[in-house]
């Protein structure tokens, strides 16, 4: 009986250590070195990715996310579908990865990638934006999601980016703007070109041609003056007033550039400012009118 018991005993013991020591087990799951089938899943995407199979990418993530909608790797396989369209290109490509990468906003708000999905949308329609002449619709998307990133994710670190970016996107709207109202200079419609240059100098201050702008804007003021005083139907009460008005704007946007733009002064501003401003109205490749060189001679004169 005693010796039976030391041969259970022995039994069980070999049988711990064999078991100890196998590395091998009849569930692949329960093997260390195996890998989870969601994790199988994402991997497979990544590698279609890598090798421009969009479509076999996106089937996979699909089959994870609704095949195990409780795992670990279900928001990056979200932001993967979007990736995938993203990467694709096109047209009809960049509108699903707008789409997806706002569901994944949606469903994964706090998540630091939400910043990067946000990042994402924006750069979709830089990519598209076309030149300060043609359609601006992608310009002025561009210029809203980019502001979204920089207010509701002010901490992170895809911001200084962003920044660039819309300060690219808004050197474009500026250039728009700033072509609409030289166009209505050039035709004499000075209250519009008015109304499009002081837009322009008070939404972009930080674009690269604002002191031609406000110089061009104050010349408009200056004609809109002269057309009033050859107005004679007007009350002349009321063409004072308007005089005044006009006038005073006139040199406040003259003020801006000498406080803002330094350089903007005493003889350089008689004779490069006026020179740039005449180039930019006038047409840099044509030839000045009489009358703008005789403006010109007047203003070398008075040095």
């Amino acid at each position: 009986m005693r010796r039976s018991s030391i041969f259970v005993v022995l039994g069980l013991l070999l049988a711990l250590t064999v078991g100890c020591t196998n590395k091998k087990s009849s569930n692949p799951l329960a093997n260390v070195g195996s890998k989870q089938p969601d994790k199988v899943l994402f991997d497979r995407a990544m590698d279609a990715m890598k090798h421009n199979r969009f479509d076999v990418a996106r089937m996979t993530l699909q089959t994870l996310i609704n095949t195990y909608p409780d795992s670990e790797f279900i928001a990056r396989a979200k932001l993967g579908v979007a990736d995938s369209w993203y990467a694709e290109g096109g047209t009809t490509a960049l509108q699903q990865a707008e789409i997806e990468y706002k569901d994944f906003k949606t469903f994964f708000p706090n998540m630091p990638e939400a910043a990067e999905a946000q990042l994402k949308v924006a750069n979709i329609h830089y990519e598209q934006m076309e030149k300060p002449d043609r359609d601006f619709t992608h310009a002025m998307r561009a210029e809203d999601e980019y502001r979204a990133l920089i207010q509701e994710y002010p901490d992170s670190k895809l911001v200084p980016r962003a920044k660039q970016r819309l300060r690219e996107v808004q050197e474009v709207l500026a250039d728009r703007e700033y072509a609409i109202g030289r166009f209505y200079y050039l035709r004499l419609a000075y209250p519009a070109a008015i109304a499009r240059l002081k837009t322009l100098v008070e939404r972009y201050p930080l674009y690269s041609g604002a002191d031609e702008s406000l110089f061009l804007l104050g010349q408009a003021y200056e004609g809109e003056v002269n057309a009033i005083r050859k107005n004679a139907r007007l009350n002349e009460v009321i063409k004072t007033r308007m005089i005044e008005d006009l006038t005073k704007s006139a040199a406040d946007a003259y003020a801006k550039i000498i406080t803002r733009y330094r350089r903007w002064t005493g003889r350089w501003m008689r004779r490069s400012g006026w020179r740039r401003c005449i180039s930019r109205c006038r047409g840099r490749r044509g030839r000045r009118s009489k009358t703008t060189r005789r403006k010109w001679r007047a203003g070398r004169k008075q040095d």
